[in-house]
């Protein structure tokens, strides 16, 4: 018994021991990395623990935890003694040394010193470095251009300047290390026209290049527009302007105030009341009148009340506060309103047109109508009358013919005021691509620009207009139709609404639709498709890309679906040649969604489908099957297989891959 005991014990013990024994863990094998070519070809072994972008022919890798450099073929140039590297830049590569960083040549000569706890790549001849926590410039040779004693340093000069910071203050310096803007500002930003905006506490002003303070930082905003000659200014939620001096020459008094490009004019307003400046501060219009509008360059009207009046940019009123509006007939004449009644008048005020006219237009090719008592006629830039008021309607002229009604008839005259077409239609339109509309004896039809009958006037219709696609629109019992200039049916007149969806040169597609369905129609009248539809787009320039209830399908120009109704996602790629193929991404049983590449007749491109395919990137694409990274060409040809871990991207020919 006192043996079973025993035994009993030891076992018990074994037992404990080996309870608290850890578990051994399976060591995960690391990745390792090598380099492919542009056929896929490897050229550097997959055997490095990590490795940088190839960089002027060389390559940073790192082996047993050191880093060295290879070259294109996969040979050490450069031994592996490194804590860290990166790529070649301006002939240097910066490397870590004993926690320190420094600079070797191609050779692997220590051409700067490791002496520094971070550092940049060179570019344009510096780099940023850093020593005992501040950061400055190094030239190639390793002499300091800017010193090292800076919280922070911008990476590369704009418009030849640096944003510095020491002790959470900004400022700027030169390319030279000068301080140009005082190192005193909670925020400074780059130069713009010459000024760079500061700020102290909450309060925003102005330097210039030379590190002068134009504008003591006292004002809520600041708008830079130095080339203008003028700042806008905010304070206490006023507005103002002061000059590049910061002298103030419009005071901080507006709610609102506006410079309008290519005038003389600033335009302000105080609450409801308006007034305006010149581009200079100088004042025109006191604040207090209901409204300023700019006429042009040199010209403003100004609203009290119901009333308008003409003044221009020297502050002089021109036209007095008479008018109930005003507005430019030409570049010397004016359109005025009083007493409901219009005329013309020129700057000065003389009136050139008396103001007893219903309408006056604006000239066009030396002419503009005028209507008086039901009548239209037309005068010249004289202001004489050189047609006579005795037409219904006149329209603009066009190609040297303007559209007449008379008596409840239509034709066209010309500039003489001679009839050319008789007033012989009982409607007609103006011209487009030389013809018109014309309708008689409750029929339609077409005439050139001669009065030529081009289409016969047969077209029984309630209206007949002309598209700007050759073809014309009928409706009839509220109903459209689209025909041809031969009088051919291109849309049948059948439908509530017809659109133009999608013209080139090459082609033209007009949707029509009905109560319940869409319909899609081709430029020679051909029907493609008639559906339900809550939405469709265009889609490669080829292909309808049709959605109802939550479902895409995909309909190709000539009406054949490609892809039926279905839970799709349609993409192109991002190189143009590639228009020629398109990814369709699904969803399976699963709800994982896979890729697969089609034709542009629906023939897939590839034997298996995929997890992803990323844009093409000069002329190749990543692809993803599971977790492994592969290429295809343009041609959707497979270049590599997805059996890298990870692919980069392709730097002077050569991409990194990982296992």
């Amino acid at each position: 018994m006192k043996y079973l005991n025993l035994l009993l014990l030891l076992c018990f013990g074994q037992l404990l021991a080996h309870a608290q024994l850890p578990t051994p863990q399976k060591e995960q094998p690391s990745q390792k990395y090598g380099f492919i070519n542009r056929a896929g070809k490897v050229v550097v072994s997959l055997k490095y623990s990590n490795a940088r972008d190839c960089s002027e022919g060389l390559i940073a890798v790192q082996k047993r935890k050191k880093w060295g450099f290879i070259n294109k073929k996969g040979k050490v140039v450069i031994r592996f003694r490194y804590e860290d590297a990166r790529p070649f830049s301006n002939g240097l590569a910066r490397v870590k040394k004993e926690g320190k960083w420094g600079f070797i040549n191609k050779k692997g000569k220590a051409v700067i010193e490791f002496q520094y706890e971070e550092a940049g790549w060179f570019l344009r001849g510096r780099a940023k470095v850093k020593e005992e926590g501040k950061w400055g410039f190094i030239d190639q040779a390793g002499k300091a251009v800017i010193e090292s004693k800076y919280d922070h340093i911008d990476s590369y000069a704009k418009e030849g300047f640096y944003r510095v910071k020491i002790n959470n203050k900004w400022g700027l310096i030169g390319q030279d290390g000068k301080v140009i803007v005082p190192i005193e500002f909670d925020k400074v930003t780059d130069f713009y026209q010459g000024v760079a905006r500061v700020k102290k506490g909450d309060y925003w002003g102005l330097v210039n290049q030379q590190g002068k303070v134009v504008i003591d930082p006292v004002f809520d905003k600041v708008r830079s527009t130095a080339k203008r000659g003028y700042i806008k200014v905010k304070k206490n939620g006023r507005w103002g302007m002061v000059d590049s001096t910061g002298k103030i020459m419009i005071p901080l008094e507006f709610t609102y105030l506006y410079y309008y490009a290519n005038s003389d004019f600033i335009l302000v307003k105080q609450g409801l009341k308006w007034g305006a400046f010149t581009a200079k501060g100088g004042l025109l219009v006191p604040v207090g009148v209901d409204r300023v509008s700019v006429l042009n360059k040199h010209l403003i009207i100004v609203r009290t009340g119901k009333l308008w009046k003409l003044v221009n940019q020297q502050g002089k009123q021109l036209l007095p506060l008479r008018y109930q509006s005003i507005q430019l007939a030409s570049k010397t004449l004016l359109i005025v309103k009083q007493g409901g009644k219009k005329g013309i008048v020129d700057t000065a005020g003389k009136v050139m047109l008396p103001i007893v006219y219903d309408r006056v237009s604006v000239f066009h090719k030396g002419l503009a109508s005028v209507k008086k008592q039901g009548k239209w006629g037309f005068i010249n830039t004289n202001c004489q009358l050189v047609i006579p008021l005795e037409y219904d309607y006149l329209g603009y002229f066009q190609r040297g013919l303007a559209l007449v009604e008379k008596n409840q008839k239509y034709g066209f005259m010309d500039t003489t005021g001679k009839v050319v077409i008789p007033l012989a239609y009982d409607k007609a339109n103006r011209f487009n691509y030389s013809l018109s509309v014309v309708k008689k004896g409750g029929k339609w039809g077409l005439i050139d620009s001669t009065g030529k009958v081009v289409l016969p006037i047969a077209i029984e219709a309630d209206d007949v207009t002309m598209r700007d696609s050759l073809l014309l629109s009928i409706e009839k019992k509220g109903k459209k139709g689209l025909l041809d200039l031969q009088g051919k049916t291109v849309v049948p007149i059948k439908y509530l609404r017809i659109y133009r969806f999608y013209e080139s040169e090459e082609k033209v597609f007009w949707q029509a639709e009905t109560k319940n369905a869409t319909s899609m129609y081709n430029a020679q009248g051909q029907l493609l498709f008639t559906m339900k539809l809550q939405h469709l787009n265009w889609f490669l320039n080829e292909f309808f890309m049709l959605y109802n209830n939550g479902k895409i399908a995909l309909v190709n120009e000539q009406g054949k679906v490609i892809f039926p109704w279905g839970k799709y996602r349609f993409r192109g790629f991002s190189e143009s040649l590639e228009d020629e193929f398109f990814c369709v991404v699904t969803t399976n049983i699963n709800q994982h969604k896979q890729v697969m590449v089609y034709n542009r007749n629906g023939k897939p491109m590839l034997a298996t489908k995929l997890d992803l395919i990323k844009p093409f990137r000069e002329g190749l694409a990543q692809i993803k099957k599971g977790k492994r990274w592969g290429l295809i060409n343009k041609k959707t040809q497979i270049v590599v297989a997805p059996k890298y871990g990870s692919i980069g991207r392709f730097r002077e020919g050569l991409a990194k891959v990982g296992d």
